[in-house]
């Protein structure tokens, strides 16, 4: 059964005012950290923000804020609060007063501050409002605008007045929050998320999880949705998922801090454990840290029973981690069909796609085994592994269930705009009830610069969502990110696909590793578009033969994708930069590593073949087959060295050219480059059947003396 929440269609503050009044005791908020924990019931919380929003009425600051309606975004208020309770009344407050919330970080360090001037660029609020631990000093300014420390300026309650005051307020604007993108591959962009499409995503994320609002007869205290979450308010996935849809639904939000979750993953199964909760979430590298770093011992006494879903979204989606999840903690009651992988963005509020649990009963992860090569082209071949080199070949795509709600979904070809058939990769792009009308501008207009025409109804247009994907039996399947996507030498390649590769070659050199992270991305050359990897090691890595590493790094790449790395930087200790909602910022790393703004302790370097003069090889002078060999040889290590980027030291004539790194266009590059010198045909057979230089070079200089002959 389906049931409807209290003024379904209206705004969540018409639910939190029904819900005060329906279950004025029961908790809505529960907020824990270092063993203590805080809780605000539905009409404490109710009270509190009303008496946020009466102060904000009273400022002078928002004198005019409630009359002036011409701009539907209205004054905007930036929210730079520390993890804790204190955020959810402001966020009401600022509803019910009339002005629009800007989540963002709090300001307890310098690269916090920078979001925030960003943000403050950006929108340009009145003011920036921040809890007693929000920033550290004195509160000041921002970019010209004062932050304030609202705690001190406020009642902790609602007085009878602040009640009558509300209660004659006029509906709130339509917008009811400017929602920052984490910028993973630009800057940050405020998405206009207006109430209808915060409560139509809402909707959806009940009806696909299968979730029940909470009853105006039931008076149990365990009774309804418990959800935990570890997740920043400032991130779509923490605001509207962890926190505003169990509120919607009458439930009871139960939040840590990311710095809590970060620090010892295991307090997240503990507080799902011990609050009996049905619902919590995280991007794929929570669950693949609790796997790392959660020891047998650590993790006795843990009931993961209640768990009914487990959703994994924000980030690509391993198969392999949360099939190593569902293993790792099956044995503390943990169901795998709890699994709940899905598909969202800022964009469209939060959720995008997942499995309809209404519908249907849970089940098992669901993926689909295709071909490496045949996503490079844009198309999908469902392969059978049986061998080893065909699993080497292939990888698991994870399906992200069915348009939620009021979503729809289509896959384009992005070059000519057109939809492309089922099992065909292309760019995902959504239109919907959820689905935002654009980007926020100061000028007053909505920057729709991601908006497509692929057919002309009222249902509106689509958004692009920069992500690529593919349909399958009306489920979605995520590819990677075409805004990210690398392109080398034609094919295209798709940066998550090369991380994992180097990743796991790196594990299986440092398999002691505490701390490892890879990031691909495009290096762009006046003729080409070449690989680059960087690789996060911990401090205590620093003594080891890196360039030994990076080798075996490239050699892989070069085995599973064609592909060779022609940079790689190994970074100890120093950390790539990451988004707020910790994705990882390719873009940003390789700006800063070619400007010189990061410090590898260990960076291999080569321009592409392409752009380089071939290195003359002159054997008119020289006389016989084993002078001729003996110079090939020679020829051939200072190729290697100068071309494949190796150590004169590494070169031995015996090693095959894997050792080297050398994929098949540079093989090719050297195999032309012999034949142009020397006029002997060296084609991809002969390389495989003389793959040293000391083979090479005398299967040469033999077919030169029989020419000569």
């Amino acid at each position: 059964m389906n049931r409807q929440v209290p003024y379904r269609d209206s705004t969540i503050i018409d639910c939190l005012a029904a819900y005060a009044e329906i279950i004025p005791n029961r908790k809505a908020l529960e907020f824990h950290q270092a063993g203590e924990h805080h809780c605000l019931t539905y009409q404490e919380l109710w009270r509190k923000s009303q008496a946020v929003a009466r102060w904000l009425i009273d400022s002078n600051r928002f004198a005019g804020a409630l009359e002036d309606r011409a701009d539907d975004v209205g004054e905007r208020v930036v929210l730079a609060f520390s993890p804790g309770i204190e955020f959810v009344p402001t966020l009401f407050g600022c509803w019910l007063a009339g002005v629009t919330p800007v989540p963002c970080t709090d300001l307890r360090s310098d690269s916090k501050r920078d979001r925030l001037r960003s943000i403050v660029r950006s929108c340009q609020p009145r003011v920036a409002l921040v809890d007693e631990n929000g920033c550290d000093g004195d509160e000041g300014s921002c970019e010209g605008v004062p932050i304030i420390r609202l705690s001190d300026r406020m009642p902790d309650d609602a007085s009878k007045a602040d009640l009558d005051l509300i209660k004659d307020q006029p509906p709130p604007i339509s917008a009811a929050v400017l929602q920052y993108t984490s910028g993973s591959t630009s800057e940050p962009k405020g998405v206009i998320v207006r109430h209808q499409n915060l409560m139509a995503n809402l909707r959806a994320i009940q009806h696909q999880f299968g979730l029940l609002p909470i009853e105006k007869e039931s008076h149990s205290e365990r009774e309804g949705v418990r959800s935990v979450s570890w997740l920043p308010f400032y991130h779509d996935m923490g605001l509207v998922g962890g926190l505003l849809a169990p509120l919607y639904l009458g439930g009871t939000a139960i939040i840590m801090s990311p710095e809590s979750f970060l620090r010892h993953p295991v307090g997240w199964l503990k507080l799902i454990s011990q609050e009996r909760a049905t619902v919590s979430g995280a991007p794929n590298f929570a669950y693949q840290l609790c796997v790392d770093r959660i020891s047998p011992g650590v993790a006795d006494g843990l009931d993961l029973s209640s768990w009914e879903v487990a959703f994994c979204g924000a980030e690509p989606i391993h198969a392999r981690t949360l099939h190593d999840f569902a293993a790792r903690f099956s044995s503390y009651g943990f169901d795998r069909k709890s699994v709940y992988p899905c598909y969202g963005m800022a964009e469209s509020t939060l959720l995008v796609s997942g499995f309809d649990l209404t519908n249907e009963k849970p089940r098992d992860l669901k993926t689909q085994r295709v071909c490496r090569e045949s996503l490079s082209s844009g198309k999908v071949n469902a392969v059978e592994v049986k061998t080893s080199e065909q699993r080497d070949r292939s990888l698991d795509v994870v399906s992200c269930g069915v348009a939620a709600e009021g979503i729809d979904i289509r896959i384009i070809n992005p070059l000519t705009g057109q939809t492309e058939p089922p099992g065909k990769v292309g760019e995902i792009c959504i239109r919907g009830s959820s689905v935002c009308d654009g980007y926020f501008v100061l000028e007053g207009e909505i920057d729709q610069s991601s908006h497509l025409d692929i057919e002309a109804n009222s249902n509106g247009t689509f958004i692009r969502t920069g992500d690529t994907g593919y349909l399958f039996e009306d489920e979605l399947y995520v590819t990677g990110r075409s805004k990210e996507m690398i392109i080398v030498r034609g094919r295209n390649l798709v940066p998550m696909d090369l991380e994992r590769t180097a990743f796991e070659t790196v594990q299986s050199e440092l398999p002691a590793t505490k701390s490892l992270h890879v990031a691909a991305f495009s290096v762009c050359r006046p003729r080409s578009e070449e690989l680059g990897i960087a690789i996060e090691l911990s401090r205590r890595e620093t003594k080891l033969d890196h360039s030994v590493l990076v080798r075996r790094v490239r050699s892989k790449m070069i085995e599973f994708h064609q592909v060779d790395p022609t940079h790689v930087s190994v970074f100890c200790g120093e950390r790539f930069p990451r988004t707020s909602s910790v994705k990882l910022q390719r873009l940003e790393l390789r700006e800063r590593i070619e400007a010189n703004r990061a410090s590898p302790i260990f960076r291999y370097d080569r321009r592409g073949v392409s752009t380089q003069t071939p290195l003359a090889l002159n054997l008119c002078s020289v006389d016989g087959f084993e002078g001729k060999a003996e110079y090939l040889s020679r020829w051939l290590s200072q190729w290697i060295e100068s071309r494949a980027g190796v150590s004169s030291k590494e070169i031995a004539p015996e090693h095959d050219f894997n050792h080297y790194g050398l994929d098949s266009m540079t093989a090719m590059e050297l195999a032309g480059e012999i034949e142009d010198w020397t006029g002997v045909e060296v084609t991809p057979m002969t390389a495989m059947e003389y793959s040293s230089i000391d083979k090479l070079s005398e299967y040469v200089a033999g077919r030169m003396d029989e020419v000569a002959g």
